[in-house]
C-alpha cells in the first residue's frame, strides 16, 4: 500500500457558483504513467517520482487539499474514460476512507454525487482521498469534484 498526492500541491482550483465554491481534480491515469514527475509520495510531496507503473490494490491518492474552514457539503465522480477492467474506488477523508463513496466502479462511463446525509465541516486542513480497491488502473480518466463552501465560524 502506498500513499501518493499530486506534485506540489495546494488547494484546489475553486469555481465560485452562487453561494458555493467546487473543487476539482482530474485524475488521469495514462498522463501520471507518462509523465511519473506529475506525482509524489504523499510523505514528501514536493519530490517528484521517476517512475510510475499505476495504482495499485489498496493504493491511495491524496487528490484535494481541502482548507481549513470549508465545509463539503457533497462530492461528485465523472468517469470520462473507463478503465476496461474491473477496478473499484473508495473516496473519503482521514477520518474515514469511504466518507463519500464505497465501491465506486470506474469501468463505466458515469457521473455520480455521492449522497452525503450531513455537512462534514473541517477546522484544520484535510484530503479528499482516493482509494483503490483493486489493482491494474492504467487506463481511467475521471474527475473528482467537492462541493462546499468556506465557513467563517471554524
Amino acid at each position: 500500500m502506498a500513499a501518493y498526492a499530486i506534485k506540489g500541491q495546494g488547494a484546489a482550483v475553486a469555481y465560485d457558483a452562487p453561494g458555493m465554491v467546487v473543487l476539482r481534480q482530474r485524475i488521469n491515469l495514462p498522463e501520471l504513467i507518462a509523465k511519473p514527475s506529475k506525482l509524489a509520495l504523499a510523505a514528501s510531496p514536493l519530490i517528484p517520482l521517476t517512475s510510475f507503473a499505476g495504482f495499485g490494490s489498496t493504493d491511495t491518492l491524496k487528490a484535494i487539499l481541502i482548507p481549513a474552514g470549508f465545509a463539503v457539503l457533497n462530492v461528485s465522480i465523472d468517469v470520462t474514460v473507463a478503465e476496461g477492467a474491473a477496478c473499484t474506488i473508495d473516496v473519503g477523508d482521514s477520518a474515514s476512507a469511504v466518507q463519500w463513496l464505497d465501491d465506486f466502479s470506474v469501468n463505466a462511463l458515469v457521473h455520480t454525487l455521492a449522497a452525503s446525509t450531513t455537512l462534514k465541516a473541517y477546522a484544520a486542513a484535510n484530503y479528499v482521498s482516493v482509494l483503490f480497491n483493486s489493482a491494474g488502473t492504467d487506463a481511467v480518466i475521471f474527475d473528482v469534484c467537492v462541493f462546499g463552501f468556506l465557513n467563517p465560524r471554524s
